[in-house]
């Protein structure tokens, strides 16, 4: 049977490489760094803040969020 997800951002879902799993929408990770290019982009000097709703999904892309723009050298207020 196959599994396609339009909403399963978690990497494990594909990593996992599963003949039968494919997705249709962006992982977390990718979401985190687009997110944080952004930010980064049009909010340059200006105070941020990542919240976290600490449902599963909220958690893994916030702690994407953070990663990503931490390496875009942004630090968040909160």
């Amino acid at each position: 049977m196959l599994q396609i997800t339009p909403a399963s951002t978690n990497p494990l879902y594909t990593e996992r490489k599963l003949w039968n799993v494919a997705r249709v929408c962006g992982r977390d990770d990718q979401q985190g760094l687009v997110a944080a290019q952004y930010i980064a982009k049009n909010y340059k000097g200006k105070n941020i803040a990542i919240l976290n709703d600490k449902t599963t999904y909220g958690k893994g892309l916030a702690r994407r969020d953070q990663e990503g723009a931490q390496q875009a050298g942004i630090t968040e207020k909160l």
